[in-house]
């Protein structure tokens, strides 16, 4: 058994440190009495949780307790929920709803607080729930389809010089090398291995073939990409490896740079961004474990399309495709990271293994290597005092 003072942890209230005297929690379920004219026995219909209450009686002391008295005063008048480490229960987002500060000459240099908390929860209400995920896949398939179009549109290599239509072929092999080596996920299976070995040597074919060339193309990138499609298919199991191949090409360029209206110039962008769109509907595939790791890919993915969207052959038709998309995106993560935890930092003030810290902060052990990972620790039994590390909360 651990000792409680393992347990108990440092007060802080949104990075506010304090002290704590004495402290209650109140809670219950919610409940309705109905009592029914000529009928003896009531029933008690049950609402749900009541929201949980903290109060706390905590000062600051120390002859700089002006500051801190006026910075945990700050905090607990600032605007939203804020982040409540509580000496005996955790972390937890909680709203402040009142406080009183009380000071005297014959207790110098300590101000005295009577804190009153309540768990924030989150704004959520019965009804309908958007399917995000099939939306997102939907957005992509069609801005896809959008910049197929577009590259119709603008790619040419009609009375081009030899030495851009030589540059355009060498970008389109070199573009081919590039998905093959990229996509582990799909190098085992076989239809992805037929279709990577039947274009060998078809570049000075493809070069003048537009449709042909952005077909190929667009189905090697979005191979495996789709959760409906396929024996290789887009799943939480595969999502985040197929978003990081597919980051892999964003920065996909022509064999030689030229013109931005060069043939191998354009097939380098319109390849990298259909990687792009592909990576943006794989979002909805992945099962992020954190709230940061889902914004994170979202504005990977945003500023790309954000890039595009202002790019001179880009065309109005893909512009529109790919607003969609990226409302499809920020709509996708919005209505799933709500319910995911988020790092924060905190310094021990004694080092600790991580399966003692993973019982402090949880109340059980599971999150030993978990700890271990997110802050490169080279020896479990040291989480190392007086540095900052990541921990989750509000995980459940």
């Amino acid at each position: 058994m651990l000792s409680w003072r393992l347990k108990y942890r440092q007060a802080k209230y949104r990075g506010v440190e304090f002290f704590v005297d004495r402290h209650s929690v109140s809670g219950g379920r919610r409940l309705e009495r109905h009592e029914f004219p000529l009928r003896d026995e009531p029933y008690v219909e049950d609402l749900g949780r009541r929201a949980r209450g903290f109060d706390v009686e905590a000062y600051v002391l120390g002859d700089t307790y002006f500051a801190r008295r006026d910075a945990l005063i700050a905090a607990c008048e600032q605007n939203g929920p804020g982040l409540l480490v509580h000496p005996y229960f955790g972390s937890m987002f909680v709203l402040c709803r009142s406080y009183s500060v009380s000071e005297s000459t014959g207790e110098g240099r300590v101000a005295r607080f009577t804190l009153t908390f309540e768990e924030a929860g989150s704004l959520a209400f019965p009804g309908i729930v958007r399917d995000t995920r099939s939306s997102l896949n939907l957005r992509k398939i069609g801005a896809l389809a959008a910049a197929f179009n577009a590259f119709l549109s603008v790619y040419s290599t009609v009375r081009a010089q030899y030495a851009k239509v030589a540059n355009a072929i060498a970008s389109i092999e070199a573009g081919f090398d590039a998905i093959d080596s990229v996509k582990r996920l799909a190098a085992d299976n076989p239809d992805f291995a037929r279709q990577i070995a039947g274009l060998a040597g078809r570049a000075r074919e493809l070069v003048t073939d537009a449709s042909s060339l952005m077909t190929n193309t667009q189905d090697l990138v979005a191979f495996g990409t789709y959760p409906d499609r396929g024996d290789l298919r887009a799943s939480f199991a595969n999502g985040t490896s197929q978003f990081a191949e597919q980051r892999n090409l964003f920065d996909f360029e022509p064999a030689e740079a030229g013109a931005e209206t060069d043939p191998a110039d354009v097939y380098a962008k319109y390849l990298a961004w259909s990687a792009v769109i592909t990576a943006g509907g794989l979002i909805g595939e992945i099962e992020f474990d954190t709230y940061e790791a889902a914004v994170e890919a979202q504005d990977a993915v945003l500023a790309q399309v954000d890039t595009i969207i202002e790019s001179n052959i880009a065309t109005d038709d893909l512009r529109i495709s790919l607003r969609d998309l990226r409302q499809a995106i920020v709509e996708d993560v919005r209505a799933r990271s709500a319910t995911l935890p988020r790092l924060t930092e905190m310094t021990l003030p004694n080092t600790l293994p991580a399966i003692v810290l993973s019982n402090q902060l949880y109340g059980d052990i599971e999150r030993e290597d978990d700890l271990v990972r997110r802050n490169g620790v080279d020896h479990p039994g040291f989480m190392t005092a007086g540095q900052p590390i990541q921990v989750l909360v509000d995980a459940e």
